[in-house]
């Protein structure tokens, strides 16, 4: 009895400390809201100019004082606006209490893999997200609703609590028809604050591609020219997404049939893009000789020489040695010794013409120079150099005595290759029902288009890639192909929304129905609900049963799903002062486990949810260490000072606890001592 009033008076200072109190000494409160960006932008504010801030406030005068002239005071101005914008950015800027649920059933190699699958609405997702992925994420890709006035636009019309988000889910999603009298607004209302938090996790180098139609494109420059800056939009790119056939082109009288959409491209700062290129429709019958003995990485180096002009001695001989070995051979032999068949052949060409050649003349004052060069030289190549400081490589196979002989190499890829620039008419768009193993029409992007917005951005292993409307799942499994392809090892975030197929059928035409309907019956044939998100992960799942015994890669995820907060303490909705001591007893809420409440202080202390974690019993209590164990997590509700002594003699630089863990202020005052002399930097308490 005495202890269970002792506990409700704990609670209740708990309760009260999480309300009124930031820190308590050595032992700090851990915070139960997500990023704050309005303080992570006066803290910003104060990096730039210090005099402005006035007790965590701006002095707006001051500041303009500073900025002098270039302050637009006019009431005409250039300026995007519509109804709801203001609470668009109040949204993009609210914090959260709410958390990802990790689901280990739902999860694909749990243990290893990096890679992360989340379901939920994709605005609170993002403000979950923020503090562990703030400024991290590569790249991020998006296809969102093209509001066509018959596909789903989601409507962030609840304010309340985020226990609402459960209730509202089915609401949220809803046909944006042209009748309702504000298409635009409500699209603008829709991607505004997800394009804003967006750019909170891009990092300097980040990239984001957001795929688009006639719709919306203004809007949507207008709003990312906002938010991104003006100064660091990239390109529109153009992109082939149907043939000239079928229905579209029984209007053409009215209305020129439409076979394009857009990608739009914006950098957070600092960029860098790729050459990419891709095969010329037919290949040029002159390049016939391929290259052995030499690899890809050897003739990129060559290649790199090549072009340098600022190339030292060093770098010609190191041309010559890679150029000594190598062996000129037809490539019908080739073909021919490798059993290429004719129906590959040219397939073969074009994926080999990076080391595929043909030979051409050139001017007598550069022939002289090779022959010079040649009397000393007897490999099948080398380089020379003009008096113009360009390098070639030469055929050392070469008649003297002609006048010009074809000496000069060229690589084929050089010039039967070619940038796509911002127009991109060669990727296939039909037939793309069953790509990715589910039959899914519904706005299905082709891999083939995402592996090379992958291959267009500087990416290198461990880089973070996302797209927070995942839809069918294509990102992720483009992803995991182009890590493969490319031997590389990017992880892949994913968020969808719970879209219940079952009652979005009932909204869409008969056609649409009927694809929906086939959806569901597979869904539930494979045992799983019918949900968009679970059309994901099945898809996943599916990739994994096809390509795990070929490569070491990553092909799993873990799966986690948005909710509440676990802990009482950080409920949004805790509004009855009276009943709060009572309420908060226990910490816990009922129906959540440790791995819930471990999860959530991750995210809340900003750590990537996608490191190991590792569980292990110290002094006979639980406890889990992250981050190579410079962090100890320790949700025992009762600790001894002995207790205490061991997990401190370990020395991490992190430790967060149950401040109930401490019976009374002798016990807390004793730990304290403890920790800070092992030389614990900080401690968190719940």
């Amino acid at each position: 009895m005495i202890m269970g009033i002792y506990y409700q008076i704990r609670s209740f200072y708990n309760w009260y400390s999480f309300t009124y109190i930031k820190e308590c000494a050595y032992m700090d409160k851990l915070a139960g809201q997500s990023f704050h960006t309005v303080q992570h932008n006066i803290e910003k504010m104060k990096e730039l100019f210090p005099e402005i801030c006035t007790e965590n406030k701006i002095d707006f005068a001051k500041l303009q004082l500073i900025l002098g002239e270039q302050i637009e005071t006019e009431k005409e101005r250039f300026d995007f606006t519509w109804n709801g914008k203001t609470e668009a950015i109040q949204s993009a800027q609210k914090q959260t209490t709410g958390t990802l649920r990790p689901d280990i059933a739902g999860s694909l190699d749990w243990e290893t893999t990096k890679n992360l699958y989340i379901e939920g609405d994709n605005l609170e997702v993002l403000r979950v997200l923020q503090n562990s992925y703030h400024n991290r994420v590569k790249l991020i890709y998006i296809d969102p609703p093209y509001n066509t006035g018959n596909n789903f636009v989601y409507k962030d019309n609840f304010r309340g609590p985020m226990k609402n988000y459960k209730e509202h889910t089915n609401e949220s999603l809803e046909s944006n028809a042209v009748t309702s009298g504000r298409v635009h607004t409500e699209w603008l209302n829709m991607m505004y604050p997800r394009l804003k938090i967006a750019r909170n996790l891009l990092s300097d180098e980040g990239v984001i591609f957001i795929s688009i139609d006639d719709n919306e494109v203004d809007n949507l420059k207008r709003i990312c020219n906002e938010i991104f800056g003006e100064e660091n939009f990239v390109t529109t790119i153009v992109v082939k997404m149907s043939e000239p056939t079928g229905v579209k082109m029984t209007h053409v009288k009215r209305k020129i049939p439409k076979l394009k959409e857009y990608v739009l491209c914006y950098k957070k700062r600092d960029a860098t893009f790729e050459k990419i290129r891709i095969p010329k429709s037919t290949w040029d019958n002159e390049y016939k000789t391929i290259l052995t003995n030499i690899n890809k990485k050897e003739i990129e180096e060559l290649k790199e020489i090549r072009d340098n002009e600022d190339r030292t001695i060093e770098d010609i001989k190191r041309s010559d040695v890679i150029l000594a070995n190598i062996q000129l051979v037809p490539v019908f032999e080739f073909a021919k010794r490798n059993n290429i068949e004719k129906k590959d052949f040219e397939g073969f060409l074009f994926s080999n013409a990076w080391r595929i050649i043909r030979t051409v003349s050139v001017a007598a004052s550069v022939k002289a120079i090779a022959d010079e060069k040649r009397k000393t030289n007897r490999n099948q190549a080398f380089v020379m150099t003009t008096p113009n400081n360009k390098l070639y490589f030469i055929n050392n196979h070469y008649n003297t005595a002609v006048d010009s002989p074809r000496i000069k190499i060229l690589f084929a890829d050089d010039y039967l290759t070619v940038h796509p620039c911002d127009f991109w008419a060669d990727i296939k768009t039909t037939g793309l029902d069953k790509e990715g193993f589910v039959d899914y029409r519904n706005g299905k992007k082709p891999l083939k288009l995402i592996k090379r917005l992958l291959s267009m951005v500087a990416l290198k292993d461990d880089d973070i890639v996302m797209d927070f409307f995942a839809g069918s799942g294509t990102f992720g499994e483009a992803t995991v192909r182009y890590n493969i392809e490319s031997n590389l090892s990017l992880r892949y975030i994913l968020v969808q929304i719970n879209e219940n197929l079952e009652q979005i059928q009932e909204k869409l035409s008969s056609e649409a129905k009927k694809d929906t309907k086939k959806l569901i019956d597979y869904l539930k044939s494979v045992g799983r609900k019918p949900l968009l998100s679970e059309l994901g992960k099945e898809r996943l799942v599916c990739m994994k049963r096809e390509v795990q015994h070929s490569t070491h890669h990553d092909l799993g995820f873990k799966n986690f799903k948005l909710d509440t907060t676990n802990l009482k303490i950080w409920e949004e909705y805790l509004s009855n002062v009276e009943q709060m001591p009572l309420n908060l007893a226990q910490p816990v809420k009922q129906g959540r486990n440790e791995e819930d409440v471990l999860f959530e202080i991750l995210l809340k202390q900003g750590i990537d949810i996608a490191l190991p974690i590792e569980r292990f019993i110290l002094g006979g209590c639980t406890v889990f260490t992250v981050n190579g164990g410079t962090v100890f997590i320790c949700l025992e509700e009762d600790l001894s000072l002995d207790q205490i002594n061991i997990l401190a003699s370990k020395k991490p630089s992190r430790m967060i606890f149950y401040e109930d863990c401490f019976h009374n202020e002798a016990i807390r005052n004793k730990a304290q001592q403890i920790l800070k002399q092992n030389g614990v930097e900080k401690v968190l308490v719940i």
